[in-house]
Formats: C-alpha cells, sequence, structure tokens
C-alpha cells in the first residue's frame, strides 16, 4: 500500500482517498435564529437562564467581543452585554443533527462512509463513489458532492454548513475550519489538493493541529515552533520532547498524513434515558410511577428507532445528597429481549422495589435497556410465558401481580 491508499471504513481499499468534513455554522444559534424571527439581528447565546451556567453556543457576532462556548454566563454578559440569551433545546438540535446526517448519507450514497463525530459535525469518505486518475482528480470529484450536501442543508434545513474536501481526515476538518463565515476564507468550501496540502499547512498556527493543547503549544513555542512550516524546518527529535506517540503524530501531520481513517461509531451497547427532579417535587412511592412509565416509552422509542431489542432492564435512583446510600442501581434479565414498554415498566418497578428506592424522595431516576440485539431476535411468546410464570408465582405469593407483563 503506497502513501495514497487508505482503507477506510468499509474495509474496502482506494487507490486515492476523498474525505468530506461536515461542520454546521453556529448550530445551535443558528437553529434558534431560524426559528425565532424576532431573534435575526440580535446577537445570541445559547445558555441555561438559571445561575451558575455556561455559554453552550454563541453566533459568530458574539464571538467578536471574545465570548466562546465553555465560558461562564456571567462573564460572557460583561464581555458582550447586548446578547440575547435563549436557553438550549437539546431535543430540537438532535432532531436536526438526524436531518443533516440523513443529507450526508443520501448524498453519500451506499458507497460512502459516514462517521458522526457530534450533533452537528461528521466525516463522510467518498473515496469509492469519486474515484479518478490521480489523487487531484479523485478530491475534484468530490467536490459536486460537497455543493450538493452545503445546497441541501441550505434549502431542507435553512442553515449553513463548512465543508472541506481533503485526502487527510485531519485536512478535511482544517479545511472546513478554514472556510468558515467567520475565517479568512469565507467561502463554506474548501477543497484541499494532495499536491498542494503542505502549502496549506505551511501558514498554519501549530495549535491549529490535533493534539496542541495549550501545555504542548508552550512547548512547542519553547523550541520556536510557532506554525506548521516551523514544524517542517525543525531538525530536532520530537519524540524526545512529547513522547513517541505525540511526537510521531506531529511529525506525520508536518507531513499531511493522518493514520486515522473514517469508520461509523460502534452500535450503542445500550439505550436509557434520565428524569432530573432537582428543579420539581421529588416522587418517591407511587408518585414516582408516572415518570416511570414515560421513561419506559421513551426507552422504547429508541429501541424502535434503533431497530433493537434488549434483555437487561436496568434502574438507577439518585437521593439527596446528604443521605447515605445516595446511588442505588440494579437490574434484571430477560430470557428474550424485548422493547415493549410494559415490559420495561414492569420490570423497572419490580426491581426498584426489590431495591428498596422507593421508600425516599428522588432527585433523578434512570432507565435503560441493555445486552441489545437486532429487533429480528426478539421472542414474544417466550417473554408472555416469562411474564405469565412471574405473575403466577406473584399471586402465589401473595404480592402484587406485575399486570404489565402482559399483552406484550
Amino acid at each position: 500500500m503506497d502513501e495514497h491508499t487508505q482503507t477506510s471504513g468499509s474495509d474496502v481499499e482506494s487507490p486515492f482517498t476523498a474525505l468530506l468534513h461536515i461542520d454546521m455554522d453556529c448550530f445551535y444559534a443558528s437553529v434558534e435564529k431560524r426559528d425565532n424571527p424576532a431573534l435575526q439581528n440580535k446577537k445570541v447565546i445559547v445558555a441555561r437562564k438559571k445561575l451558575p451556567s455556561v455559554v453552550t453556543a454563541a453566533d459568530y457576532e458574539v464571538r467578536k467581543t471574545g465570548v466562546r462556548a465553555g465560558m461562564a454566563t456571567n462573564i460572557a454578559r460583561q464581555l458582550c452585554p447586548d446578547c440575547v440569551q435563549v436557553e438550549p433545546d437539546m431535543d430540537k438540535y438532535e432532531a436536526e443533527s438526524e436531518r443533516l446526517m440523513e443529507i450526508i448519507g443520501r448524498v453519500g450514497g451506499d458507497n460512502a462512509v459516514v462517521e458522526k463525530v457530534s450533533v452537528d459535525e461528521a466525516y463522510a469518505d467518498v473515496s469509492r463513489a469519486c474515484q479518478g486518475a490521480t489523487a487531484d482528480a479523485t478530491l475534484e470529484n468530490a467536490m459536486p458532492l460537497a455543493k450538493k450536501i452545503k445546497q441541501l442543508v441550505a434549502t431542507e434545513m435553512r442553515l449553513t454548513a463548512s465543508v472541506g474536501i481533503a485526502s487527510e481526515r485531519f485536512l478535511a476538518k482544517l479545511a472546513s475550519d478554514s472556510c468558515k463565515p467567520d475565517s479568512p476564507n469565507p467561502t463554506g468550501l474548501l477543497l484541499v489538493l494532495d499536491s498542494n496540502k503542505i502549502e496549506f499547512l505551511k501558514p498554519l498556527k501549530v495549535e491549529k493541529l490535533y493534539g496542541v493543547g495549550e501545555k504542548t503549544q508552550a512547548k512547542l513555542n519553547k523550541e520556536k515552533i510557532f506554525t506548521v512550516a516551523d514544524l517542517i524546518a525543525y531538525a530536532g527529535d520530537l519524540r524526545a520532547i512529547f513522547g513517541q506517540a505525540l511526537g510521531e503524530k506531529l511529525r506525520l501531520y508536518a507531513l499531511g498524513k493522518d493514520k486515522k481513517s473514517v469508520a461509523p461509531k460502534p452500535p450503542q451497547k445500550s439505550h436509557g434515558k434520565f428524569a432530573s427532579f432537582i428543579k420539581t417535587k421529588k416522587p418517591f412511592g407511587e408518585d414516582v410511577m408516572p415518570h416511570l412509565v414515560l421513561l419506559s416509552k421513551q426507552v422504547e422509542a429508541d429501541l424502535i428507532k434503533a431497530n433493537v431489542v434488549g434483555k437487561t432492564i436496568e434502574v438507577a435512583v439518585c437521593f439527596e445528597y446528604k443521605e447515605t446510600g445516595n446511588d442505588i442501581q440494579g437490574q434484571e434479565t430477560l430470557t428474550a429481549p424485548t422493547d415493549n414498554p410494559g415490559i420495561i415498566f414492569a420490570v423497572a418497578r419490580m426491581i426498584m422495589a426489590k431495591k428498596n428506592m422507593l421508600v425516599r424522595p428522588l432527585r433523578k431516576l434512570f432507565v435503560g435497556v441493555s445486552n441489545l440485539s437486532p429487533a429480528g431476535a426478539t421472542n414474544a411468546p417466550v417473554v408472555k410465558k416469562t411474564a405469565a410464570k412471574a405473575s403466577k408465582r406473584k399471586k402465589d405469593s401473595g404480592q402484587t401481580t406485575l399486570s404489565l407483563f402482559d399483552g406484550n
């Protein structure tokens, strides 16, 4: 395999590589501005209004004042007094994220490998669909796909995305970062040809590279390394300063190489939902049941969406901070997998009773399902039979029957 040949996440070798990095522009703030016309000409930060809180996101106008994600909200408001603060809506952002991933998958087609990095960011390996006679030709063949993704994000989501195209993962991300609306090259789309990647890298500050945080940057600067050009020209052994792993990675980055390929994330091993009662009346006993029912239905929705079922039901609770035994958890494994909310609820309730989780007011409640398998593996008759036996045993022992086991 030569220096151009990579193995994509689909384990199919392509002579040349074409990777896209798609990154939404000010995602949370842009969604809020789109949905609320009154915010269109305002400076917007997304942050919880109850203090203490930190900035979740800020639009580009706010960022010009020095505000950044993770900054304390009170400091952000001092830097930008005329900003409008909007409460975050994570469910809405996740729904928009799903629309983005669907667009990327649709444009990329069956041969693309898509890796979701975060709610507003993804890589797409489109090498197989874009093969050309050379590395540069392959990258140029990816340009129509990148343009199509941007177009659909604009028309279907009414948002903007920046897209970088390159032969290496870290180069594609640097490309998308370099063409955002607040960058010196605000085109929203940037192709880094393989033949030009070193020239693209040279002017960049070293802190733009993966793995270069404040401490690493300080060490590099101490060696008179401020840009990638300085890194390329450095005659010393980076491994002696940063260790084998980081030293080698920095050397490869300076050469425009990245060992990491694009691969889809492995399937989730479990699905679960939380309820928090910190700001509301803390339930206990039978008052917990409506919340338990709701969480069971939410877990069911996640299982159906992922097309999986599970055999192990998990429950965890948190009581008041100052109480002993603040956290308790428990689980039960069924004889057959399920996504039935009645069964999830019934087993969760049984666990809570068994572990004495219902006798004190709750601050937090978690319900989850693990030990997953494809939905086709469901064996409903076995579950019914097991449920019927469980109900009969509880009747015989004089305990309350878990009626929601029935009728799945």
